[in-house]
């Protein structure tokens, strides 16, 4: 993953072991909605507009991009896209971002 300056970033469990090491850690997702301030959320976590915001507050149901970081344990790449949800101002959710279902994810 490239360089996203200032942003928001997501913990989750793994689907799948890393590729490159076969660690089960944490995968961290960062994503551009809310302050960014590189505070680490959780599902469940509400999203601020203070400071260095980032995109328009939905309100409702809205979907985003998530972008992995890389493996905290050998530095790897993590495969794949992520669509984070979220809905009136929570982190409810997220999945793999592959498919038809993302056409509407602005990528």
């Amino acid at each position: 993953m490239g360089a996203m300056g200032l942003c928001s970033r997501l913990a989750v469990e793994r689907a799948e072991p890393c590729e490159g090491c076969g660690v089960a850690g944490p995968l961290v997702l960062r994503f551009h909605y809310g302050s960014a301030t590189m505070r680490l959320h959780g599902i469940g976590s509400v999203i601020e507009w203070g400071v260095n915001p980032k995109g328009v507050p939905a309100g409702g149901y809205v979907e985003i991009p998530g972008y992995p970081e890389r493996c905290e344990e050998c530095g790897d790449d993590v495969p794949g896209r992520y669509v984070i949800a979220i809905e009136h101002e929570r982190i409810v959710g997220y999945r793999t971002g592959e498919g038809s279902d993302t056409a509407a994810v602005p990528w």
